[in-house]
């Protein structure tokens, strides 16, 4: 049975040995972008200590899926309305987004939890949380190549917002009904 909870900072363990099972296809995505490696703990505080569930303004969240008492996946993300006023006037411009209100979610699962719905779980809960945040649109980065990827931010309704070197931004509107 996987459990989906909110992220404790005790979980910097699970965390590290969820990142070291990332398959090879992932390796190149987690060199460029996984600034946390021996710093599992720190990043874990930093968004904990920032969810909007622990805090009056924050506004980053991550949950974690587990099995009994293994991490099989995690999905994290942020409101940009929450950031600095000129971070979030640069990144609206820079992606097209002036009058909207985007957000950012990040996914990663085991290679042995993949294909059964736990992800999809996963995200569900993640849009859901960005919606209750006031996000009008969500982005996800994906590396060009990553296939599996793609596929499931499609399946998920997301569509290419744009290409930016090995990535591709994908988006999704979520206003409306609830997950």
């Amino acid at each position: 049975m996987i459990n989906i909870r909110r992220a404790k900072i005790e979980d910097d363990v699970a965390l590290r040995a969820l990142s070291e099972s990332m398959p090879k296809e992932d390796e190149p995505w987690i060199r460029e972008n996984v600034t946390h490696f021996g710093k599992e703990r720190e990043w874990i505080q930093n968004m904990v200590e920032d969810d909007r569930a622990h805090s009056t303004d924050g506004g980053k969240f991550l949950f974690f899926a587990l099995e009994a008492d293994i991490l099989v996946g995690h999905v994290n993300g942020m409101s940009w309305v929450h950031a600095p006023r000129e971070v979030f006037e640069k990144m609206t411009q820079k992606y097209g987004l002036v009058g909207e209100k985007p957000g950012h979610v990040g996914i990663a699962m085991h290679k042995d939890y993949r294909r059964q719905g736990i992800g999809s779980k996963l995200m569900d809960v993640a849009l859901q949380e960005l919606r209750d945040m006031g996000v009008t649109v969500a982005i996800v980065a994906v590396r060009i190549d990553n296939k599996i990827s793609f596929n499931f931010f499609n399946k998920k309704g997301f569509a290419v917002l744009k290409s930016e070197g090995k990535h591709v931004f994908l988006k999704k509107k979520i206003d409306g009904e609830p997950y």
